[in-house]
């Protein structure tokens, strides 16, 4: 480099400054870009980062169907087809026919991913079950540990949770069955082999067939496909030998085991998520990953990860060399040699992944440090705060009113991911025989009715200082009480919900379409729940749900707008309201009370309508049969409230209530 100098002035203060503050940001940029990237290496803010990079690549990967194992499910229509309760463990006689079946088919290995801890009720089926095991010779059982805290302290204890005595005696051996160590997340990427005393049974079974090597070494999981790759069979088939082609089970391992919406299985209990989870949303039940860590160790086919120290190397050289390279770029070009490095590091990484069983965090590369070395600059304090100011304007532009636009920026609101829980009255809205129109109207002509219908709903909930969180197809997700707090929130939220209705009556040639509300009061998750690269503010919780499924049974009850008892007792205006009775929505224990939004001019029966709720909550169905009947026949079309009600009573009951009725109606579906 060749420095200027200017008349007799010393060298030391002749150069430009411009070169000399080049020189500074050449070398101190590439440094803070190589830290940057091991920062994210060594702390939880390159998880994601650090997950993406094991994820990717077998989105891009193709892999032969596994054939040395079998897995054979206890799922729903095997329960049904061999008649098992599905509140009560599976018969074990049936696993006495399910042994003696894999027995002569020529099974080499058996594992049964269940817990035989407890005694069968009758003692000659435990006889008849380790008969079977001792006769097949090679069955691995399971056990587990179970971490509990003790009462009063913030220590935690482990027990270990064995098969049956006679059980273990006859069986080849047992491990445990637990996927991860304890307090892991249910995303699977680390193969685990147990614990410091006991094995896994994925290692057991390992140790049948080969020599798997050092127990505690680190392994990671190398999987072949999405779940459901591993060859499988329902436990019904299999134990019909007329089901099953000759030699299905020769020679193999079988894996028994349940999927996670079998009875006598709490949901979700035995469902992880893997790779491909991320992209097919398809999660992997806890056998199939039992099947690939078992496959994993007998083809010697597991993933490995570079030593931290070697990492850190990558990081302070590959990031921080790129960023130097990128610094003898124009702009222009440094966009294209940045695009050329993030593909390069994006192909070896896959590379190295799927050819080589080698985990290197490359998407820290790709995401964090090349951009970062493209960026090559630093903003001065005013004017980050500036666009700060003017991002927080334009992020909840499309959320909120101007007016509460400008409080949220004069309160510093942060944009940053994560969220915090706050009381918010939620408001769900969507159109009636959207879905038929969809099919007729052309897709012009059904932008312009979403839009006109979402133009209708945007105002009615700013007019109310309301907060529309998103649209979801014709759906309208609003909240009262974020992102900031409001007093009056469920007031308004009810004057909105019932201004929506009013002006929501679309007319699209002879269809005819309302809209529907649900109003729900309770506390949310609120906040930035999307990403540090995409800003998405919304609301997440129970109340959201609930406020969904009130949206959802107005057209179960012929209503526009119905409110939870929640939402009613916040308000503290008089809005004409009338009691629709108790639900138990799917999934909750504790019933609702719900109530429908009418206009004023339709009051007059409302009290024969409660007198009528009244005796179909006691019992007394005859006398609200013919109340509801009165309800519905005064009014001038209907009442459709009053007909759902009696079609209820005369559906399955007959008319008559049920010995058990408890005045609540249980919802099937959500």
């Amino acid at each position: 480099m060749t420095l200027r100098c200017r008349g007799s002035v010393p060298l030391a203060f002749q150069c430009d400054l411009n070169i000399r503050s080049k020189i500074r940001l050449l070398h101190v940029v590439p440094v803070l870009v190589g830290l940057m990237g091991a920062l994210l290496y060594w702390t939880p803010l390159g998880k994601g980062l650090r997950d993406i990079s094991y994820d990717l690549p077998y989105m891009f990967s193709q892999h032969p169907v596994p054939e040395e194992v079998v897995i054979v499910y206890l799922d729903e229509q095997s329960q049904r087809d061999l008649g098992q309760d599905l509140n009560a463990p599976w018969d074990r006689a049936l696993h006495v026919q399910l042994l003696n079946r894999l027995k002569d088919a020529g099974a080499e290995l058996v594992f049964f991913d269940i817990l035989f801890a407890d005694a069968w009720g009758e003692p000659e089926v435990d006889r008849d079950f380790a008969e079977a095991i001792r006769r097949n010779g090679s069955v691995i059982l399971g056990g587990e540990i179970v971490v509990r805290q003790q009462t009063g302290s913030p220590l935690l204890t482990e027990s270990l949770i064995l098969p049956l005595e006679e059980l273990e005696e006859a069986a080849l051996g047992w491990g445990l069955v637990s996927i991860a160590p304890f307090g892991t997340t249910v995303t699977v990427r680390r193969l685990w082999t147990g614990s410091v005393d006991w094995p896994t049974a994925t290692w057991k079974m390992a140790e049948q067939r080969t020599d798997p090597g050092e127990r505690r070494d680190k392994r990671w999981l190398f999987y072949y496909g999405p779940a459901g790759t591993v060859p499988s069979i329902s436990y019904a088939r299999a134990i019909d030998p007329e089901a099953v082609p000759k030699g299905f089970f020769q020679g193999k391992a079988v894996l028994v085991g349940s999927r996670p919406n079998t009875g006598f299985m709490e949901t979700g209990k035995d469902e992880f998520s893997g790779p491909y989870t991320r992209f097919t949303e398809l999660s992997y039940p806890g056998v199939e990953i039992h099947a690939t860590a078992f496959l994993n160790l007998i083809r010697d086919d597991w993933v490995k990860r570079p030593a931290d120290g070697w990492m850190v190397v990558l990081f302070l050289l590959g990031g921080g060399g790129a960023a130097y390279a990128l610094f003898r770029f124009r702009p222009a070009a440094a966009v294209l040699v940045s695009v050329a490095m993030v593909v390069g590091f994006t192909l070896v990484g896959f590379f190295l992944l799927i050819e080589g069983r080698v985990w290197v965090d490359w998407a820290i590369l790709v995401v964090a440090q090349v951009p970062l070395g493209l960026a090559g600059s630093i903003v001065n304090q005013y004017w980050k705060e500036f666009r700060q100011r003017e991002q927080l304007r334009k992020a909840f532009s499309a959320y909120v009113s101007p007016h509460l636009a400008d409080q949220l920026v004069e309160q510093k609101f942060s944009l940053a991911p994560g969220g915090e829980v706050v009381p918010c009255t939620i408001l769900f809205s969507d159109l009636e025989n959207f879905t038929n129109l969809s099919e007729t109207l052309s897709p012009n002509e059904l932008s312009d009715l979403l839009i006109g219908y979402f133009n209708l709903t945007t105002r009615a909930i700013q007019e109310e200082e309301g907060t529309v969180v998103k649209f979801i197809g014709d759906a309208v997700l609003a909240v009262w009480g974020a992102p900031l707090p409001d007093e009056a929130q469920a007031d308004r939220a009810v004057k909105a919900g019932g201004q929506i209705a009013r002006d929501g009556t679309l007319r699209v040639g002879q269809m005819q379409c309302r809209t529907r509300v649900g109003l729900h009061s309770g506390k949310v998750l609120a906040g930035n729940l999307g990403s540090d690269q995409r800003f998405d503010y919304t609301v997440i919780g129970d109340a959201v749900n609930l406020a969904s499924r009130l949206e959802g049974m107005n057209k179960m009850l012929g209503t526009s707008v119905l409110l939870s008892d929640e939402t009613l007792a916040l308000v503290e205006g008089d809005f004409p309201v009338r009691s629709m009775g108790r639900f138990r929505v799917k999934g909750k224990q504790t019933p609702v009370e719900v109530y429908e939004l009418v206009e004023a001019d339709r009051m007059a029966d409302v009290k024969t309508f409660t007198s009528a709720l009244a005796a179909f909550q006691s019992g007394d169905w005859l006398e609200a049969q013919n109340l509801f009947q009165k309800v519905n026949e005064t009014r001038t079309g209907g009442d459709p409230p009053s007909e759902y009600f009696i079609q209820y009573m005369a559906g399955d009951y007959y008319g008559i209530a049920p010995e058990d009725w408890e005045g609540v109606i249980n919802l099937k579906d959500k």
